[in-house]
């Protein structure tokens, strides 16, 4: 039986990864910070100190926009667009999945996948990542596209289709 562990551990790599090599904030650092500060100090004294730890990492990117950004980087070799027919779709399993495994809030129970459906998600999740590992060792695209088509031809052609 495959466990919902391994699928929260490919897309928290993930999300490390993103938050290591790409921006990691939405808006300049010094405008994030301004707009911060007015909204903290229009709000009574009691609820500065609870509203400025919810606002700590409000300028981080979502794991929507995150997964945006590394799907970009990725759709020009062929596995992805055989794999991922709908990235809005793709984003939106995996969001409501980690959500639902992360937090395990059963109003989310419905919308995220299991068994095998999010075997098959982890799975590409993970050939996301090795993507982003292959460009991150400065492999040639003509290379990784060879790698992938290995892969593919031997490890994951049950995801075409």
């Amino acid at each position: 039986m495959f466990s919902e562990n391994k699928f929260l551990e490919i897309i928290h790599a993930l999300e490390t990864f993103h938050r290591r090599i790409f921006k990691n904030h939405v808006l300049d650092k010094a405008e994030y910070r301004n707009k911060k500060q007015i909204i903290i100090d229009s709000v009574p004294e009691e609820h500065k100190a609870w509203l400025k730890d919810k606002l700590s990492f409000g300028n981080e990117p979502s794991l929507k926009e995150r997964l945006i950004e590394l799907l970009s980087e990725v759709c020009k070799y062929r596995i992805v667009g055989k794999i991922i027919k709908d990235n809005e779709e793709f984003i939106k399993q995996v969001r409501d999945s980690r959500n639902y495994y992360t937090h395990y809030d059963f109003s989310m129970e419905k919308k995220a996948l299991n068994g095998s459906d999010l075997y098959y998600l982890t799975i590409k999740l993970r050939i996301i990542l090795i993507i982003h590992l292959l460009i991150l060792l400065g492999i040639e695209d003509e290379k990784i596209e060879q790698i992938l088509q290995k892969l593919e031809d031997y490890h994951y052609n049950f995801l075409i289709g």
